[in-house]
Formats: C-alpha cells, structure tokens, sequence
C-alpha cells in the first residue's frame, strides 16, 4: 500500500512517510529523529537511544530496531552478519593489516560448488574476507537454468571459476 500511494497512481491517496536514510548511522538522534517527528516530545528520547544502544551491542536486535523506531524495510529474521557488520567491514580486504589468516575450504561433490576463503581480523577488530569461488566449465548453462542461479553470468563477470571439465578439478582449485 505505501509503495502504491508514493507512486501516486490513485490521487485520492496520500501518504507522508518518515524514515531514517539508509546513509546515516543508524543508531544516531538524527537517525532516529528523522523516522520519529516526536522523537524528545512525547516519544521518550532516552527510551529510543537505550533501544539504539541494545541493536548496536547485540545484532539479533538490529532488524526489529530499524523496523520499529526507523521505519525501514528490513528481512524480520535475522541474518548471520547484520547491515551495520556488513557495511562495517565492505572495505577491500587488505591482508597487510592482519597478523594470521585463516582458510575454510568446502569441497563440492558433483552438483555443488567449492568454496576457498581466507579471513583475518586487524587490530581494530575488522575482518577482512576473501572468497573464491568454484563450478566445473562443462554444463554450467544447464546447470544455472537448473539452480536458477546465473552461474554463466558470474563466471563472466570474474566472481566465479570454471574449471575444466564436469566436475570441480581439485588441483586446479590448488
């Protein structure tokens, strides 16, 4: 209904909505002051900023927070890495910085791909990821029309391998 009425397809329907930009700290006043127009009035300030305060410390409460005091559309379950981790640590990885390295490797078996990814933590606690990834050359049009996953577009586009042949060739993953 919201999206309908900010397109304005039927004139008999307004909307004025208040969010907080996707641009701006989250758990910040301005943040919340711009979702909440009462935000010091009757919306109690202090009650807010402990709600920001818990949703910074503790990420399994970040999505109800940007949902209920921000107004923004959020996936309600709550993910592995929340949008302020991610954003957090989107920088390029820069491996200089760190002082061990960890490598997970997940080898496929015949319909899935091999993960190769490296991961270290710098001394202001950022971790810095690089993944690789891996899908055997041979049927990988059927194999996306299949998963519904453009794994041609990707190889294309540098962020996925295609290893000779039908099956991922370890040693080529090596």
């Amino acid at each position: 209904m919201i999206d309908d009425a900010l397109k304005g397809a039927d004139p008999m329907i307004k909307v004025a909505l208040y969010t907080a930009p996707q641009d701006l700290d989250p758990f910040s006043d301005k943040a919340i002051r711009a979702a909440n127009p009462a935000f010091g009035d009757f919306l109690n300030a202090d009650e807010c900023r402990r709600l920001a305060e818990s949703a910074r410390r503790m990420p399994s409460r970040e999505s109800a927070y940007r949902n209920l005091i921000l107004n923004q559309r959020v996936n309600m379950s709550d993910p592995f890495v929340t949008r302020s981790v991610w954003e957090a640590n989107s920088a390029e990885p820069d491996f200089s910085v760190v002082q061990e390295c960890y490598i997970g490797v997940d080898l496929s078996a015949r319909n899935d791909l091999t993960a190769v990814v490296v991961v270290g933590r710098d001394g202001a606690g950022l971790f810095h990821v690089l993944p690789y990834f891996f899908a055997p050359k041979v049927g990988v049009e059927e194999r996306s029309q299949r998963d519904r996953e453009p794994y041609d577009v990707w190889a294309r586009e540098g962020k996925i391998t295609l290893t000779p042949g039908a099956s991922v060739d370890y040693a080529y993953v090596a």
